[in-house]
């Protein structure tokens, strides 16, 4: 608004001039309501996140947040740090497989891939990992009861994946101790039933081979004795159309038997096509015999 005069100098007029911006107050509200609406949620989630790490810090299952799709440490609770032997400063920033490569094996990095794409949780219990858990740069096995479920922002969008774990690895070794306790107690009774009512040595030595077969799962069972230099197999039983192995052999054509007759302990090779402790003498008649 602005007066309007003559050439003398008198006012004779006003002139007056109006804007309409009732849209832009409008906008203006809205927007200091938005950021008033947007700080008083960004205090809430603060506060909620850090009841939230409360309840991570004060509960006895590994927690850890990964997020993005190449999954990194972004939080983990101290139990996640006690199970793994590494520091938070030496978890948080990386990645699952900066931090374990030789967990790809197993298939985890897949499992969690499909949780961050596609929102589905998982839940694997006694899920068995060989990895370096002791951050010693050996790999131990280890058993896990393993969950995961994605998380979202505002947008429901996924942004990161929560993982809880277990480490139950003493506890399936201890199981497995009792299974396999129990189970050789049922073999020794099967086998005191079965050689109680039998007289003959040459039936007893058969019956015992061959119910040994059967609790050990294998393919080949020998029962044998030893006379100087000579391992006399005695007794053969085995499954299908495989050959008997019964006969003679000479204990010094084979070192490792041998040694091993000599340390009186036990001993196990789980594939001869691959070991590399059987000389070679002894694992190429293995293989001929299919005897694996």
């Amino acid at each position: 608004m602005e007066p309007l005069k003559n050439n003398s100098g008198e006012i004779y007029a006003v002139m007056a001039v109006t804007y309409d911006i009732t849209e832009q107050v409008e906008s203006r509200k809205k927007i200091e309501e938005s950021d008033k609406a947007l700080r008083v949620s960004q205090e809430a989630l603060k506060i909620n996140e850090r009841k939230l790490q409360n309840v991570f810090h004060a509960t006895s299952v590994a927690i850890g947040v990964l997020e993005g799709p190449e999954h990194k440490y972004t939080f983990v609770n101290p139990v996640t740090c006690q199970m793994l032997h590494r520091t938070k400063e030496e978890l948080v920033g990386k990645t699952v497989k900066e931090l374990f490569p030789e967990i790809e094996a197993h298939g985890i990095f897949q499992l969690y891939d499909e949780v961050y794409n596609t929102g589905k949780p998982f839940t694997i219990n006694e899920m068995s990992v060989q990895m370096d858990i002791l951050n010693d740069g050996v790999s131990r096995q280890n058993y896990f009861n393993l969950s995961c479920e994605p998380l979202r922002d505002n947008q429901d969008k996924i942004y990161a994946i929560l993982v809880t774990a277990v480490d139950v690895t003493e506890q399936v070794s201890v199981n497995k101790k009792i299974e396999e306790s129990e189970k050789q107690q049922a073999y020794m009774l099967k086998l005191s039933d079965a050689i109680r009512t039998l007289d003959n040595p040459l039936d007893i030595e058969h019956t015992v081979t061959k119910i040994a077969l059967d609790f050990m799962d294998a393919d080949w069972c020998h029962y044998a004795t030893i006379e100087g230099n000579n391992l006399i197999i005695q007794q053969s039983a085995s499954r299908g159309d495989l050959p008997s192995l019964a006969g003679v052999y000479l204990i010094s054509s084979f070192a490792l038997l041998k040694a091993v007759l000599n340390a009186g302990l036990p001993f196990i090779v789980n594939d001869v096509n691959t070991t590399g402790i059987l000389d070679e003498e002894l694992k190429q008649l293995c293989i001929q015999l299919q005897n694996i």
